[in-house]
């Protein structure tokens, strides 16, 4: 058994709901800040960190038992819960990302630049398949890109004064 998990439980039961616990403890904080910089939204963040410990609870032997990094462990239990979050973002529309994340970044970018935006950060996509998208040469995408983050970067300066 791994030694940062000492038990004196008296069921095997309790144990592993001990296990479980102090895994909880020791890394559900760091984890949700994992999830929440893939998913930006807290709400669905703690979600898919609820889902990530319901499993975490059916695997704790396997967790416990081997001297692996346990929060190397989570984070790839986690990735695979977040897949479908991964499927969801590269097949949605980019005016639904734009409804269910309104913001007035992206409400003053033009189609294209939001198209490149949206594909980059959103999305994750690479530069090269973005301009293979919209039939333009990498130049132009990177340039539509720079834009974007131009409006960005002058609304946050109109801020600080």
């Amino acid at each position: 058994m791994n030694t940062r998990l000492q038990n004196l439980a008296d069921t095997p039961l309790q144990a592993k709901v001990q296990d479980v616990q102090f895994i909880y403890d020791r890394y559900a904080g760091m984890l949700l800040g994992y999830i929440y910089d893939v998913v930006k939204d807290r709400t669905l963040a703690e979600q898919y960190l609820n889902d990530t410990f319901t499993t975490v609870a059916l695997l704790a032997d396997e967790l416990t038992k081997s001297e692996e990094n346990i929060y190397r462990k989570l984070q790839l239990i986690a990735r695979g819960k977040l897949s479908s979050y991964f499927n969801t973002m590269q097949q949605c529309d980019i005016s639904e990302t734009v409804k269910h994340r309104p913001n007035k970044y992206l409400n003053s970018m033009s189609e294209r630049q939001l198209q490149v935006f949206c594909g980059v950060h959103y999305h994750g996509k690479k530069i090269n398949t973005i301009a293979a998208e919209m039939n333009e040469p990498e130049d132009v995408v990177k340039k539509l890109l720079k834009e974007a983050f131009l409006i960005i970067r002058k609304s946050n300066d109109a801020r600080v004064y």
